[in-house]
């Protein structure tokens, strides 16, 4: 399924972004290229008839990761980059996680492939080599307040992603002032079926209605 599209049916404006991969580039090379998009569309906004006050963002596994990390990151943060279009700003309004992780400074809630391979190639050293950049990369961990509103949508049967990663940071956003939601789907694992993902950007479009969309 196309997540755009789905988006877009709903009268979205929706952008699809490319972001350097830990084949060969490491953290924070990624988030600096998501953030330079969100400051290119506003960059953009009036040619592409965007609210540059209401953009939110939508992510799924590693992108959920990257998603949380635009919502819970300001410019002082240090993750902007150089991607262009500095006079504008990264901020954005809504987000929703998809099964993406949050905390990556424990060896919890992860399967052994995401912690022998994909984090090691996003950092490009151990944890215990380098556990401060383990901790600049986790979501969880720049949660403030003023964070935007956040849906975490979550499979309690992941494998891969256990759904403790949602939990334990909607409970720390909350404690913070935030407004958070989360779904969990019922027996679902990381590759949902085509029906619960329906059910998923469903609830996605219903939560970026009530918080970018102007109320009459």
């Amino acid at each position: 399924m196309n997540i755009a599209e789905f988006q877009a049916q709903a009268g979205y404006v929706t952008v699809t972004i490319d972001y350097r991969l830990t084949t060969d580039h490491r953290f924070p090379a990624q988030i600096e290229d998501c953030k330079a998009a969100v400051r290119w569309l506003r960059a953009n906004a009036k040619k592409y008839k965007v609210d540059p006050e209401r953009i939110g963002v939508i992510g799924l596994s590693a992108g959920g990761h990257l998603a949380c990390l635009l919502g819970t990151t300001t410019k002082a943060d240090g993750f902007d980059g150089d991607g262009g279009n500095a006079e504008q700003s990264s901020a954005v309004q809504a987000v929703v996680s998809v099964a993406g992780p949050t905390d990556l400074s424990t060896d919890e809630w992860f399967a052994e492939k995401w912690k022998a391979n994909m984090l090691l190639a996003l950092i490009g050293d151990t944890r215990e080599r380098k556990p401060d950049l383990y901790k600049r990369a986790s979501p969880i961990s720049s949660v403030k307040k003023g964070t935007p509103p956040l849906l975490f949508i979550h499979g309690n049967a992941d494998k891969i992603v256990d759904v403790t990663q949602s939990r334990v940071m909607a409970a720390k956003l909350k404690a913070a002032g935030g407004v958070v939601e989360v779904l969990e789907l019922e027996g679902e694992d990381h590759l949902m079926k085509p029906a619960k993902l329906v059910e998923a950007l469903t609830k996605a479009r219903s939560f970026f209605d009530d918080h970018l969309k102007m109320k009459q």
